[in-house]
């Protein structure tokens, strides 16, 4: 699949100085998707406890890179503040409540509405 330009800031430097850029999920942010995960679910009582419903966010390249999908972090100064994950089956979109709506994130919806959207 070719590497589209994900990147929402303004000119400048992408994810510095309080801007939102997003990029491709890579191996290293496992960490810190599974932690934002966790904490948005905690933070709003929609988090009863981990099983196996959440094992895509421990298969990330196989279940959605590799199977046509895709998912992205948005990055404001290097730190991981978004998540969203787009699979013809599963949708996933989380962060923290402390960033209510980061300069460049967008708006639009990424889906029309109707029978297949939320």
């Amino acid at each position: 699949m070719p590497q589209a330009d994900t990147s929402m800031t303004s000119p400048g430097q992408p994810g510095a100085s309080g801007r939102l850029a997003l990029r491709r999920n890579r191996h290293s942010d496992h960490d810190t998707v599974w932690a934002l995960h966790n904490a948005v679910l905690a933070g709003t009582g929609a988090h009863l406890s981990s099983g196996p419903w959440d094992d895509d966010l421990h298969h990330i390249e196989a279940v959605y890179l590799d199977g046509g999908g895709e998912f992205l972090v948005g990055v404001i100064d290097d730190e991981v503040v978004a998540m969203g994950a787009l699979q013809q089956k599963r949708r996933r979109c989380r962060r923290p409540p402390g960033y209510a709506r980061p300069p460049g994130l967008p708006t639009a919806r990424l889906w029309p509405p109707g029978p297949t959207g939320p």
